[in-house]
């Protein structure tokens, strides 16, 4: 009679490097995706800070551009209007925006540093991210 056949308990070689890859794979998914998360908090973050700078102009304070994303992009004044009441379209018209020179600008000194898209404040007071480059000229 032949003896009854030991098993011993434990993955193989090739089962264990199976379980790596996948764990690997899934790893980078998640990278990619928190990666995206956090440019998108970002945008948001550098979208709020220039939100309370148009609000404190509208509101009597001086306009100015001061900040910094933290991407590098300078918060900018549209060099073309300084004041609501030469605006014709206040939800049209761009009061701040972001840059890479700071100061006044115009629509050239856009810097288009979040996920292809960059923030702005109209003269209304809302603020909003976008691709497109909205009106700077009254």
């Amino acid at each position: 009679m032949k003896p009854p056949e030991t098993r011993r308990a434990g993955f193989t070689l090739v089962e264990l490097l199976v379980v790596i890859a996948i764990i690997t794979i899934l790893a980078g998914l998640i990278m990619a995706y928190a990666w995206q998360a956090r440019l998108k908090g970002l945008q948001v973050y550098c979208l709020n800070n220039l939100r309370q700078l148009g609000m404190s102009n509208l509101q009597g304070g001086a306009l100015g551009s001061a900040g910094e994303c933290p991407l590098g992009a300078l918060y900018s004044t549209n060099k073309y209007v300084h004041q609501q009441n030469e605006v014709s379209d206040l939800t049209g018209t761009v009061m701040l925006f972001e840059s890479q020179n700071g100061g006044e600008g115009d629509e050239y000194d856009v810097y288009p540093v979040h996920l292809g898209g960059s923030n702005y404040v109209f003269w209304d007071g809302h603020a909003k991210w976008s691709k497109t480059i909205p009106r700077f000229k009254p």
